[in-house]
């Protein structure tokens, strides 16, 4: 069974692909609140910041 944060890396990941950031950009953060150094969540989140133009919050992830 998957664990809770690798689901909303996979849903994040998901909606990203289909374009729907801001849903992406929720579920990103919860996967981010429950292992804040996971890189992968970092960078997704990251990328999601820069197409919703949130480009002052992206340098922050990175």
């Amino acid at each position: 069974m998957l664990g809770e944060q690798k689901l909303f890396v996979i849903w994040a990941e998901s909606l990203n692909h289909t374009c729907d950031y801001q849903l992406a950009l929720q579920f990103s953060k919860k996967a981010l609140s429950l292992e804040n150094d996971n890189l992968k969540v970092l960078e997704i989140l990251g990328m999601i910041e820069i197409e919703l133009e949130m480009f002052d919050e992206a340098r922050e992830v990175c």
